[in-house]
């Protein structure tokens, strides 16, 4: 699942504006977010770095259209290590309309980040952080659950902690998923060459295997 959907529903979304989130699978998660929704009190990120950010979602993000239920979103998705394992996964969305000329018009920004692991009784335990802005990077809103699934997705339990302004978690996991986002770039993918050897498509070998 790409939790930045469910960041959507959990993060008092719809935007203004916006059409009305449908309830999703994962609804019950929403009374475990509603004791940690209240407004955070942490520091915006420089509105230069914020901009840039805010640009390089629209431009090298995938875009969802809306089905008439969530918005429509530009997102990225960072995930370290194999799904079906032990892994790590961070997404940032931008979530918004297209006009009737085609041209998208954000009112939101969502990060999610989540710590997958399967501990001895083999289903999935996720730690996830959720954070909902305005399109200035101002933090709104935010979340800090713990999701017990099946491996179908099935939820069998969670536990939406009750989150204090002032826990020195929140602005760190916060300027930690900045950080990981501004530094963020597509990882180059290889190319296989006549003799079935991978290259990659840049960098110094690319550069040496043109000539």
């Amino acid at each position: 699942m790409n939790r930045s959907v469910l960041a959507v529903a959990l993060l008092a979304l719809p935007l203004s504006s916006f059409a009305a989130p449908a309830v999703s699978p994962d609804a019950a998660l929403s009374s475990a977010f509603s004791a940690s929704r209240d407004l955070v009190r942490a520091a915006a990120p420089s509105p230069g770095h914020w901009q840039e950010l805010v640009a390089k979602v629209r431009a090298l993000g995938t875009f969802t259209p809306s089905d008439g239920n969530m918005p429509a979103t530009y997102g990225l998705e960072d995930v370290r290590g194999p799904k079906d394992a032990a892994h790590v996964a961070n997404y940032i969305n931008e979530w918004g309309y297209t006009d009737s000329h085609g041209n998208f018009e954000a009112g939101e920004v969502t990060l999610v980040s989540e710590q997958w692991t399967i501990p001895a009784d083999g289903n999935w335990h996720i730690d996830q952080w959720l954070f909902r802005m305005g399109m200035d990077g101002a933090v709104s809103a935010r979340a800090h659950i713990t999701l017990v699934e099946t491996k179908d997705g099935q939820v069998l339990a969670d536990d939406g902690e009750a989150l204090k302004d002032g826990d020195p978690r929140i602005q760190a996991k916060f300027d930690a998923l900045l950080n990981l986002w501004n530094g963020w770039a597509p990882r180059p993918k290889a190319e296989k060459s006549v003799e079935g050897r991978s290259f990659p498509k840049t960098g110094p070998a690319a550069a040496r295997l043109a000539k």
